[in-house]
């Protein structure tokens, strides 16, 4: 089948662009999360003003980083079909998961712990040289490593801080919270950035060789 022929190349400068601002400002919202924190564990406050203090920081960083994921869960999804669409339209073969379903995956439950990370791993390689992608590659990424390893640890770490929080009683049950929402958030910085990577080299390998087919 010729690939060429079913997807047509749109850019994904723009979507990248509005992505990669938003991942950034992510980052530097858990990053004031964080310095929040620190200074909680600086000053200690009695039981009462613990409580105010967990509402005045979700007021404060929590809420608009809900806000900005999801904003993102929708741009992310947008910009994987268009890059797995730009991807079989520069010439790749024998990609495992249609455009779709390199979304689909990321809501399916038990497959979504690996299926969305291979999708991303060929997409990855057939960004480098869609022409001669063919699907027997096995390699793993290391940017997709790092930011699939790492996006994961932030869930599972966020659960965490959720659970302490809905059970504390007493000061240092705070703390716990916080403290697992401190690495939470430092894993949520790392896969921001990596992320950042991520998307800007897919981007700019698929922009750079379709202007090189144009020639």
């Amino acid at each position: 089948m010729n690939t060429k022929r079913k997807y047509e190349f749109k850019s994904i400068d723009g979507l990248t662009t509005w992505l990669i601002r938003i991942l950034r400002l992510s980052a530097f919202l858990y990053a004031l999360w964080i310095v929040f924190s620190v200074l909680h564990f600086l000053i200690p406050y009695p039981l009462d003003d613990e409580f105010e203090l967990f509402v005045s920081l979700s007021d404060t960083t929590g809420i608009p980083i809900l806000l900005l994921f999801l904003l993102t869960i929708p741009l992310f999804g947008v910009w994987i079909v268009r890059a797995n669409k730009n991807v079989r339209a520069l010439g790749a073969r024998e990609l495992s998961m249609s455009p779709g379903w390199a979304l689909g995956y990321f809501f399916v439950p038990i497959l979504n712990l690996w299926k969305p990370k291979t999708a991303m791993d060929q997409l990855w390689f057939a960004s480098h040289n869609p022409s001669t992608w063919n699907g027997n590659q096995k390699e793993n990424s290391q940017v997709v490593n790092k930011w699939w390893g790492l996006w994961l640890a932030s869930l599972a770490l966020s659960n965490i801080e959720t659970n302490y929080l809905n059970k504390a009683v007493t000061v240092e049950d705070y703390n716990q919270a916080m403290l697992f929402g401190i690495v939470a958030s430092i894993c949520s910085i790392l896969s921001c950035k990596s992320a950042v990577a991520l998307v800007d080299k897919i981007s700019t390998l698929q922009t750079e060789i379709f202007d090189e087919n144009k020639s």
